[in-house]
């Protein structure tokens, strides 16, 4: 892909086929990621995949708390910055490698006191180093995303994603053939994929870091450290949103109606995907758009919403009339909190898009606002309508706050746009035209045809 720093590729073109290629990869990465759980539980059953997960959950969350929001910074000044790319992965991996083992040990007691019985799958002392050792790596593997991203490599980081997702898939299968698959062995399979792929991608990358320009901006140790502070509760309350309804309706309900928000939570990921990928093909471009960051921002929003509208008709019928079919007449009852998530697609579409737009221009403090504003009001939604509704009133709520999430989000980015207006969003004949287009170059593509022209903005 080209770099920042190479300046051939027409913008438009190069934001839409970056998104493109790490929507593709992201659904690659899901497929792995069922195919994981799908040996981990068979093999191990329903304590062995609970145990998996549970480690997996908390050293995400050690490695969050690891880096202290420089993975925010990493993507954003590593755009903007192209020279600096290898002072900012120094100070990200260096930070992480610091203090990873003591939060990891302070986690481990915290547990230890919290609980009557040993954490699931954590029953030796040694498994601390185990719990480290995947904590470091994923912030490893996350940092060479977001630098991969920065300079647009985004093949790099689609290829980066998938292995670090099968590999540990194709360890799975195997040892569960054998008879040999644990939870540590899973543990540290997962640990390993995210650590070399990690290390191999983040060389890649800093080996073609490019000289600093004479008439460059400064980028000072400060500027780094505040942008990242800011955008620290950003990135921990994005990953609590993602997260909290299923807690809590866990807790209060029990796991019958877990496991019906949980399935369907995972029919409606297709539309969070292409959210995610479209935020990953505009974060790079937001980061280095000086005249043209609102225009960039409009046009992107317009586009994402015409892909949700399309995949919503695609979606919706399909699911209503696969879910009890792939999973059985036990989750029928998962077709009501499935329709009822499907309208707060649109709102964390605006809310993925435009809180990297505050990170991107100079908010991160406002980013990281409307982040935890958006998991407050779910966990309020969650404690007052999931004792009447169940799992659709868990639904419903996460459909309000992803709403007013977005909705915050878009009027704090158009307010420092200087005057952005609401209908500015609202897709036109021309992004579905553009989206037609895209489709059918798509399909030459997909039939070994050489797409004709050129992708227009």
């Amino acid at each position: 892909m080209t770099d920042t720093t190479a300046g051939q590729t027409h913008p438009a073109a190069d934001q839409l086929r970056g998104s493109a290629v790490m929507l593709a990869a992201q659904l690659t990465t899901a497929a792995a990621a069922f195919v994981m759980t799908l040996a981990v539980a068979r093999s191990l059953g329903p304590s062995g995949r609970g145990a998996y997960a549970f480690a997996v959950t908390v050293a995400v969350f050690i490695s969050i708390f690891s880096h202290a929001g420089l993975s925010a910074s990493l993507g954003f000044h590593g755009a903007r910055y192209p020279w600096a790319r290898r002072r900012l992965t120094a100070l990200y991996v260096g930070t992480a490698a610091v203090t990873t083992l003591p939060l990891t040990i302070l986690v481990w007691l915290a547990m230890r006191a919290l609980t009557s019985t040993d954490a699931p799958a954590f029953d030796r002392s040694s498994d601390i180093l185990v719990l480290a050792a995947l904590a470091f790596s994923s912030s490893l593997f996350d940092g060479t995303i977001g630098i991969q991203v920065a300079a647009r490599r985004f093949h790099g980081a689609a290829v980066s994603s998938v292995l670090a997702t099968a590999l540990p898939a194709v360890y799975a299968i195997v040892a569960a053939a054998g008879g040999d698959l644990t939870v540590r062995g899973a543990l540290l399979a997962t640990a390993a994929a995210r650590a070399v792929v990690g290390a191999v991608g983040m060389l890649m990358v800093l080996r073609s870091t490019p000289a600093r320009p004479a008439d460059s901006e400064d980028l000072t140790s400060r500027a780094i450290l505040d942008h990242s502070g800011r955008s620290f509760f950003a990135v921990l309350s994005g990953v609590l949103t993602a997260r909290a309804d299923q807690w809590v309706l866990g807790i209060m309900a029990g796991s019958a109606p877990l496991g019906i928000y949980a399935v369907a939570v995972s029919m409606s990921d297709p539309l969070q995907h292409v959210s995610g990928a479209a935020q990953r093909g505009y974060a790079p471009h937001i980061a280095v758009a000086r005249d043209v960051g609102a225009d960039l921002t409009e046009r992107t929003i317009r586009g994402l919403l015409v892909a949700l509208i399309l995949g919503m008709i695609v979606l919706a019928p399909t699911a209503l009339v696969l879910l009890p079919v792939v999973f059985g007449e036990a989750f029928t009852a998962s077709r009501g909190p499935f329709l009822a998530l499907l309208p707060g697609a649109f709102g964390l579409g605006l809310l993925a898009i435009y809180s990297v737009g505050l990170r991107s221009t100079g908010a991160p403090g406002q980013s990281s606002a409307v982040e935890i504003t958006t998991g407050a009001t779910m966990v309020a939604l969650d404690l007052l309508l999931i004792g009447r509704f169940g799992a659709t009133g868990a639904a419903v709520a996460a459909t309000v706050a992803y709403s007013f999430g977005g909705g915050l989000a878009m009027y704090l980015y158009q307010r420092r746009a200087d005057g952005g207006r609401w209908t500015a969003v609202i897709p036109r004949a021309a992004d579905f035209a553009r989206a037609g287009r895209m489709a059918g170059r798509a399909v030459s593509f997909a039939r070994g045809r050489r797409a004709a022209g050129r992708l227009d903005g």
